[in-house]
């Protein structure tokens, strides 16, 4: 077996008393790797006992923690079998790695009995997990099923959660100084040596451009966080008018569209928003699709929406000429909005491609969007309002326009703030989401399977 030595930091993870552990760590610290590399030894050093390793969503165990752990098994020569479908490895001793999502019904993991005891148990991404009771719960399900004759661990790993008073960041600090807990305190400095040269030129940028979202993501600093969702997005910086737009993009041409879209539920407002990616990397938000059932009186239905999207898209393709241009438009609709995504693909030219959004992580998305605009890399057309689609005609150039006195995308991207770990109900935001759906694939286009233009690291 190839000996691997594992980093300084890491150090408590293998003294024997220290049986549960925490490493409530920033981004790019190595946690992954000392952990995954971990188990793997765990399974040749106890090769009668199973390990269980856990996430919030088990949709996310393949690209993840699946691939860490027989990623550290190839690295040390272990040999294996694995399976996808469900996931689950069995080395060549016969001990075995479990893989197990933890949200939903909080009591899935009751009754969960391994045919061998556990030497390790992992949780892995905990601020991600929904509830703490979730935690809860499987920590009292799985430790009826470790052997306390060896040295069984416990690991909770995690990033400091970017609303401050996230049950994960409470849990850790109550658990700062509890008895039978050790802690792991490291960051991308500790370990720099590891890291790639183009990590490292990344991170010493976010440093630069944004320090505050830095110190969150990298030192695991929540001292400084506040109150507001979007906290690196700038009037001043990231809005210009429709005039300017020449002067900021010059000859620049249009290489793909991608709409988020937040559909009516109930008396929500119907909200698109189509982010322009440029030759250059950059992206413009152009002309929002609004409809706001509070504003024209009532509600409407999936395909009375879907039929007023389909004229603002011919108005669309007459003023930009996306499929004249051969420019590939993708829309990205919130998956609650099932009837409207499957209204627009029966409405609309297939030249479209209509999917429906579902990774819809709040943390993650919001820290996506924070770090575009840090990086301006998106801008926003103010064109003083929004176009009335429940009163366009073909004989019209264009609806009649909804004055505002703060475009509501903007309006809403200052506005909006977190309370209960979650984005306050209280505040407006289909639009803005309507925003956050687009911008997750513009910043990781690999996930929508194409390829956009390459983006600079920052943009004056």
């Amino acid at each position: 077996m190839t000996i691997v030595k594992p980093s300084r930091p890491y150090a408590p993870l293998y003294v024997p008393d220290n049986h549960r552990i925490i490493a409530n760590t920033g981004r790019n610290s190595g946690k992954s790797f000392e952990v995954a590399l971990q188990a793997a030894l765990w399974l040749v050093k106890y090769p009668h006992h199973d390990i269980m390793y856990c996430r919030a969503n088990s949709n996310s165990i393949g690209d993840s923690i699946f691939n860490e752990m027989t990623e550290k098994l190839d690295m040390l020569g272990i040999s294996y079998k694995s399976t996808k479908s469900p996931y689950h490895i069995v080395t060549e001793k016969g001990n075995e790695v479990w893989f197990k999502g933890l949200d939903g019904d909080s009591n899935r993991t009751k009754g969960t009995k391994p045919p061998r005891k556990y030497s390790m148990v992992i949780f892995d991404e905990c601020e991600e997990i929904r509830r703490e009771l979730n935690l809860t719960n499987a920590d009292s399900s799985f430790i009826r099923h470790v052997d306390e004759s060896i040295e069984w661990k416990f690991l909770f790993l995690g990033n400091p959660a970017e609303v401050r008073a996230h049950w994960w960041n409470t849990w850790c600090a109550n658990h700062k100084n509890a008895k039978g807990y050790a802690h792991i305190d490291c960051n991308w400095r500790m370990i720099a040596k590891k890291l790639s040269q183009a990590t490292k030129d990344e991170i010493l940028l976010t440093y630069r451009i944004n320090p505050q979202l830095a110190r969150f993501l990298y030192d695991g600093d929540i001292s400084e966080l506040a109150g507001g969702a979007y906290t690196t997005f700038r009037r001043e910086k990231h809005v210009i008018t429709p005039q300017e737009i020449s002067a900021k993009f010059g000859s620049e041409t249009i290489s793909a569209v991608l709409i988020g879209g937040d559909g009516a539920i109930m008396n929500d407002t119907t909200a698109l928003s189509p982010i322009a990616v440029m030759s250059s990397g950059r992206a413009v938000v152009l002309e929002r699709f609004i409809c706001d059932p509070k504003y024209i009186g009532h509600a409407l239905a999936p395909s009375q929406y879907a039929d007023m999207v389909k004229a603002y898209m011919e108005w669309m393709e007459r003023k930009y000429g996306f499929m004249y241009n051969q420019v590939p438009v993708y829309f990205l609709i919130d998956c609650a909005a099932a009837d409207f995504v499957t209204q627009l693909q029966y409405t609309l030219p297939d030249y479209y491609d209509i999917r429906a959004y579902t990774e819809k992580n709040v943390l993650r998305n919001t820290a996506t969007v924070n770090n575009v605009f840090a990086r301006n890399a998106v801008y926003i057309v103010d064109y003083g309002g929004y176009y009335d689609w429940t009163r366009y005609n073909l004989s019209q150039s264009a609806p009649p326009m909804v004055y505002t006195e703060t475009d509501p995308l903007i309006e809403q991207l200052e506005s909006v703030v977190w309370k209960n770990n979650k984005l306050d109900p209280a505040i407006p935001n289909d639009v803005s989401d309507s925003l956050v759906y687009g911008v997750q694939w513009y910043a990781n286009p690999e996930n929508l399977d194409i390829t956009l233009p390459k983006r600079s690291k920052y943009y004056d």
